[in-house]
């Protein structure tokens, strides 16, 4: 998928929320108030890797799942937990078949924008570590690194404390095998559904 899908995507999904925020039933984060969310969406990887003389892409747009938990220390302002894995569908290059897949382990933080009722606008970022596969045919290769992501979240509530929302990071997750030191970038969008508490 290329990146102004992906723009197209997110700006259909901003227009649909909009549009749901007057029968919504969101109301105001407080400070105390904790969060449950899982996650379901697409991850587009946009960048490739130097294989000697070639460069290949870790795979095609594949799918995402997760879990995260958050606290919020103020109104606007949460810290927390996300676990999630990562599956990049197979790519033919150059005659050989690669796929790559990422678990990643993150602390987060998230700031809100917009906390009001109707509609919560708000920025999730994280820190943390991804355990990277990539396969190249038969062959495996396996590596542990750092890894940040930031992006752009929105969510209302359809029932009280009960919230469905859409999110969408750029990832970034540090590679290092062999003599090949690299990144694996991808973009996530995720539609998220979340319990208050």
């Amino acid at each position: 998928m290329k990146m102004k899908n992906v723009v197209r995507l997110m700006m259909l999904s901003l227009a649909l929320f909009l549009a749901q925020q007057g029968i919504g039933y969101a109301s105001a984060i407080q400070a105390g108030d904790q969060m449950i969310s899982a996650n379901l969406g697409a991850v587009i990887p946009v960048n490739s890797v130097d294989f000697g003389s070639v460069e290949i892409d870790y795979g095609k747009t594949g799918f995402g799942l997760g879990a995260q938990y958050q606290y919020f220390l103020t109104d606007n302002f949460a810290f927390g937990a996300e676990f999630d894995q990562n599956w990049f569908s197979t790519k033919q290059q150059y005659g050989i078949k690669v796929r790559g897949r990422s678990s990643n382990f993150l602390f987060t933080g998230r700031y809100n924008l917009l906390n009001q009722d109707g509609l919560r606008l708000y920025i999730p970022a994280g820190l943390g570590a991804a355990r990277m596969r990539v396969d190249i045919d038969e062959e495996h290769a396996y590596a542990t690194g750092f890894m940040w992501n930031i992006g752009l979240g929105f969510e209302t509530e359809i029932q009280e404390n009960i919230s469905i929302g859409v999110e969408t990071k750029y990832n970034q997750a540090y590679w290092k095998k062999y003599d090949i030191d690299d990144t694996i970038n991808y973009v996530s969008v995720m539609f998220k559904v979340s319990r208050r508490f």
